[in-house]
């Protein structure tokens, strides 16, 4: 078994995206994969799948099956794990982070939420701390349950310190990559920027793994 374990954020919707963006994820060396999904949302891949919980983007519903989950991951016997979304990519082998936590860090507060850091994935997690978040939770509704604010505000409130892939010029995020933030990740991919999040078109895809291969 190897000491990292990728887990890929995905429900029944998200299939044909899942499908297309999961051979890149199984080709990155020395890490294990799992795919996690809602109970009442199953996918259908060539890959280990995890179900539990119920479907919900934000809101203490939300939560309540990302801390399922983590309870479940910590019973595991992996020390790194990296959790992402169906619509992430990764194009090259993943690091392994100086801190003991990480993701692709937009700056808040705003929206009227309190949290500075907010974590798009992939987001790391060290063992050290994904236990300290099961021990630790903030109330599910926190941060209006939304998970990469969540995240950010208990690491910030516990001084547990964050990697930024932007700033380290290894992740390009946004909510949906479209328009003319097409060209911005295509200019990351280009720089060697290998983690993407917000990636939903085939199009989109095409174009950004172009851009890594020109660099």
């Amino acid at each position: 078994m190897n000491s990292t374990l990728i887990v890929i954020n995905a429900w029944a919707g998200a299939q044909d995206t899942l499908e297309r963006h999961l051979p890149h994820w199984l080709a990155v060396p020395e890490a294990d994969l799992l795919v996690a999904c809602p109970a009442g949302s199953l996918v259908m891949v060539n890959a280990p799948v995890v179900a539990m919980g119920p479907q919900a983007h934000s809101g203490a519903a939300a939560m309540n099956r990302y801390l399922l989950l983590l309870d479940f991951l910590r019973r595991t016997g992996y020390e790194r794990f990296w959790l992402t979304d169906y619509d992430s990519i990764c194009l090259a082998p993943l690091p392994t982070p100086a801190q003991p936590c990480g993701g692709s860090i937009f700056w808040g507060p705003h929206q009227g939420y309190d949290a500075v850091h907010i974590l798009h994935p992939p987001v790391y997690l060290h063992r050290t701390t994904l236990e300290f978040v099961c021990d630790n939770p903030l109330p599910l509704a926190d941060q209006g349950g939304f998970f990469d604010r969540w995240l950010g505000r208990l690491c910030e409130t516990n001084n547990i310190p964050m990697a930024d892939w932007r700033a380290l010029g290894w992740g390009f995020s946004r909510n949906t990559i479209e328009g003319e933030d097409v060209q911005l990740a295509c200019a990351a991919a280009s720089r060697g920027c290998f983690l993407f999040h917000g990636v939903k078109s085939r199009e989109v895809f095409e174009k950004i793994k172009e851009a890594y291969k020109a660099q």
